[in-house]
């Protein structure tokens, strides 16, 4: 059995990081020494619109607390966009409303919000629900990608023909792989420093740089590896990341083995 002191850190090699959505500052300040003192980080949002912009840029967000009665974007219609948005779709999400008698938890259950608290909550309550949310969200967050069954077709792997049309020449070509793979192989080496220190920002920076370089040089499969790595790092699983960068490296070998033998290289 899981104890609620370590489900909440059971998929991480970080403590947990909630974003805390509010429109009154007042209940802000209440929830945030709560939440610190039992080892959570802390972001907050003054609205719908503040808390979608800043999960576009706080990658390891791990449960949302969601004022349901938020001026302009309301927090069943954030929620909504958190659960159509693939970076941002296994966050947990709690509600926290003032008036739990009139709430429309079908309307809840629609958003994809999976708790609900009434603001005047006692603490252990309110870490007892985030416990038992985010256990209920294991299985999103944390399990790992399966790896491919069959075998990438060399489309899948390089549009060759797009490359010889954009550069003019195979000589040319030749030359853009081996600048190609040299960038790449150090873009994945710090993938993986930033995946061991749990530094999400640089690994969605450099993920977002590898699936630019890999659309580029017209690399589809190894462009998509990187993406789903990208929208992995949202997961709080440190199992997933590693599970996922494999996936991507081996695409890179992959493609980097085809290449060779295609433009007669030892890359």
């Amino acid at each position: 059995m899981i104890s609620s002191n370590t489900a909440a850190t059971n998929c991480a090699a970080r403590p947990l990081k909630i974003m805390v959505v509010d429109d009154v500052d007042f209940n802000l300040e209440i929830l945030t020494p709560l939440l610190t003192e039992r080892g959570a980080q802390i972001i907050t949002a003054g609205s719908g619109e503040e808390a979608l912009a800043k999960l576009a840029i706080n990658l390891d967000v791990g449960l949302v607390l969601m004022d349901i009665g938020l001026p302009g974007i309301s927090g069943i219609e954030a929620a909504e966009s958190i659960r159509q948005d693939p970076a941002t779709a296994c966050i947990p999400i709690i509600a926290l409303t003032a008036e739990i008698e009139n709430l429309d938890l079908t309307a809840l259950e629609q958003a994809g919000i999976q708790g609900h608290l009434e603001k005047n909550f006692d603490p252990d309550q309110l870490w007892q629900q985030i416990n038992q949310t985010i256990l209920s969200f294991a299985d999103c967050r944390c399990q790992a990608s399966e790896p491919a069954k069959t075998k990438p077709s060399a489309a899948q792997l390089l549009h060759y023909d797009h490359l010889l049309e954009t550069f003019g020449s195979q000589e040319v070509v030749r030359q853009v792989a081996i600048a190609f793979f040299k960038d790449t192989a150090q873009q994945l080496d710090t993938i993986e420093q930033s995946i061991n220190a749990c530094d999400i920002k640089k690994l969605a920076e450099t993920c977002h740089s590898l699936k630019g370089s890999a659309n580029l040089f017209s690399a589809d499969q190894l462009a998509e590896a990187a993406e789903e790595l990208y929208y992995s790092a949202r997961s709080a699983c440190c199992e997933k990341l590693k599970s996922q960068f494999t996936l991507t490296k081996n695409s890179f070998t992959t493609l980097r083995n085809f290449v060779n033998d295609k433009l007669d290289l030892s890359l």
